[in-house]
C-alpha cells in the first residue's frame, strides 16, 4: 500500500530522536604472549646487561687413574667460556586527552584517559612481545634496542650437520645466522633464506641437534599457519599425549590440534603466537630465557602544559639469552 501523503518517518528529518548507542565499547583483545608468559625474568641493574655463559669440559670415557695417584699439578684451572650481553631498550606508549573530553558525556567508558590507558598497556605488550621473539639487534645508540630471540640464534645445526643420516638445516637455502658477536653483543641480523615447506623431519631433527648440545626443549613458539602444521604431524598415538587426534561422539567434539608433543627428547608444549614471524618457530629451552628489567611497567602522568591531560607508560628492558646452545629455530617455512 501506499504511504499516506505527509506522515512523519524516521527518514524524515526530525529533532528530538535519541540515537541508539551501545553502553559498551566492543574492542578485540589478541594480547597473548606466549613467549614472555613463559620464560623467565630478571633484573637488570645497567643498560648493558651481562651474563656468563660455561660448560663442562668433554666426556671422557676412558676417565681411569691409578689407585693412590697424586693429583696432577693445575688440574683445577677453570676458564669461563663466555660473557655475553644484551643492551636494555625503552618502550612507551602515550595518552593525551583534552579536558573537554574527558568532561562530556561518554558512552561505554566513563574516563577516556583510563580506557586509553588500558588500551595502550595492551598494545605495549604487544610490541614488547613482539620485538623479543622476533629480530633486532643489540645497539647502544640512541634510541637503545636490543637483540631478540631470532637475531641471538647462530649455533644450532650449524650449517652442513647432518645427524641421524639426514640433514634438513634450521634454516632454508642461502640462509644464515648473523655475523659474530661484537663484544659479547648479537649485532648482525640472520639472513632469510629460499621458503620450505615445514615438515615433522625438520621439527624432529632440530629438536635432536638441540638436545646433542646440552638443552631440552620444552616450548615451541608457532606462527597459526605452523601451529596448524604441527598439529597435522602424524607422530605416533602413543606419542602424543592427550592430543591424539579423534572424533569424541559422546561429546561430539572433532579434536585436531596437537598441543603437546611428547618428543625423543622431552615433552614440549605447543603455543600460537600471533607476534613472532610467520615463516619461523622457535625452540625454546625456558629454563636457559628471560626478560630483564631494568625498569618494569610503570604508568605516571606527564606535566600538564595546556588544558589536556597526558600520561605515559613505559618498560625498559632486554632478552637475556642466558645460553644460546639451548634454543634452536625452524626458519624460512612456508
Amino acid at each position: 500500500m501506499a504511504v499516506i501523503t505527509g506522515t512523519q518517518l524516521t527518514t524524515t528529518p526530525t529533532l528530538g530522536n535519541r540515537e541508539d548507542l551501545a553502553d559498551i565499547i566492543y574492542m578485540l583483545k589478541p594480547v597473548e604472549t606466549p613467549f614472555m608468559n613463559g620464560i623467565g625474568r630478571s633484573t637488570a641493574t645497567a643498560t648493558k646487561h651481562e651474563w656468563q655463559q660455561d660448560s663442562p669440559n668433554a666426556v671422557n670415557a676412558a676417565n681411569a687413574v691409578a689407585e693412590g695417584l697424586d693429583t696432577p699439578a693445575g688440574s683445577t684451572t677453570h676458564t669461563y667460556w663466555a660473557r655475553l650481553g644484551n643492551v636494555c631498550q625503552i618502550s612507551t606508549k602515550n595518552v593525551v586527552v583534552s579536558g573537554t573530553q574527558e568532561a562530556v558525556a561518554k558512552a561505554g567508558r566513563k574516563s577516556d584517559v583510563a580506557h586509553i590507558m588500558a588500551k595502550r598497556g595492551m598494545e605495549l605488550k604487544r610490541d614488547m612481545e613482539a620485538g623479543l621473539c622476533q629480530l633486532g639487534v643489540a645497539s647502544a645508540s640512541d634510541p637503545r634496542t636490543f637483540a631478540g630471540f631470532e637475531t641471538w640464534i647462530r649455533t644450532a645445526a650449524p650449517a652442513g650437520a647432518s645427524y641421524a643420516g639426514a640433514s634438513p638445516k634450521p634454516r632454508g637455502t642461502n640462509g644464515a645466522p648473523g655475523s659474530a658477536y661484537s663484544s659479547g653483543l648479537a649485532t648482525g641480523l640472520p639472513t632469510d633464506g629460499t621458503l620450505r615447506t615445514f615438515d615433522e623431519e625438520i621439527f624432529k631433527l632440530q629438536l635432536q641437534v638441540i638436545y646433542g648440545q646440552g638443552g631440552t626443549t620444552n616450548l615451541v613458539i608457532a606462527p597459526p599457519i605452523m601451529k596448524q602444521r604441527i598439529s597435522g604431524f602424524s607422530g605416533s598415538a602413543t606419542a602424543m599425549t592427550g592430543v591424539v587426534k579423534q572424533n569424541d561422539m559422546a561429546s561430539k567434539t572433532l579434536q585436531t590440534a596437537i598441543d603437546v608433543y611428547v618428543s625423543d627428547f622431552g615433552t614440549l608444549s605447543i603455543v600460537p603466537s600471533r607476534f613472532c614471524r610467520t615463516v619461523s618457530v622457535l625452540l625454546c629451552d625456558t629454563e636457559y630465557l628471560a626478560v630483564a628489567y631494568l625498569r618494569p611497567f610503570q604508568s605516571f602522568p606527564l606535566a600538564k602544559t595546556g588544558d589536556a591531560e597526558q600520561r605515559e607508560i613505559l618498560a625498559e628492558y632486554c632478552l637475556e639469552m642466558r645460553n644460546e646452545l639451548a634454543q634452536g629455530i625452524c626458519a624460512d617455512l612456508q
